[in-house]
């Protein structure tokens, strides 16, 4: 019996080893592909009847997924905006950092208002340089509320706003890139 299990052994270890010979060579994607990422940041579109806090927390989740379009064509974002709101916001002008074990805070203010804020890691500008702040940094945001066909939809500042994202989301959605500025006429 142990000579059988030896001889099973062996056969099966020495199947394992060596490169195999009897399919052709394939070639497989090239270096420089584009390869759509494994996860997707998929965030529903505001439910009927949602509160003003709920509106608030939906729109600023759905900013991670600024990239993914609906079957409209447009942000699931655009879902939670007010109509005079879609062209002031701007996913790429600025991006405040939070640590994803940190919540949002959203109050509610006099009149449709609410001001949302988070402590915050880092912020990304519009030229997209990635800065890491002071620890106790806090961002606050005064947003208004407007009912569109009875719902609650959300009004962005005058000056526009660009996302929030947890720390998990912004590594999901940024890929960090080194730039390079080599000099004329120097070894630097």
């Amino acid at each position: 019996m142990r000579g059988v299990v030896a001889v099973l052994v062996a056969l099966a270890v020495g199947a394992c080893s060596g490169l195999p010979t009897s399919s052709p060579v394939q070639s497989g994607r090239s270096v420089d592909e584009q390869v759509l990422p494994e996860v997707r940041i998929v965030v529903p579109p505001p439910a009927a009847g949602a509160s003003p806090e709920q509106i608030v927390r939906g729109f600023l989740r759905a900013g991670a997924a600024f990239q993914e379009s609906t079957d409209s064509g447009q942000p699931v974002a655009n879902a939670y905006l007010a109509p005079g709101s879609v062209g002031r916001w701007r996913p790429t002008s600025s991006v405040t950092v939070f640590d994803r074990s940190r919540t949002v805070a959203v109050e509610a203010l006099t009149g449709d208002k609410v001001r949302a804020s988070v402590a915050v890691v880092a912020t990304v500008d519009d030229t997209g340089h990635y800065r890491e702040v002071a620890p106790g940094t806090v961002a606050q945001v005064d947003l208004g509320l407007v009912r569109v066909s009875g719902e609650w939809r959300v009004e962005l500042p005058a000056d526009g706003f660009g996302l929030w994202l947890n720390t998990d989301d912004f590594g999901r959605v940024f890929d960090p890139h080194r730039v390079h500025y080599p000099t004329v006429g120097g070894g630097t």
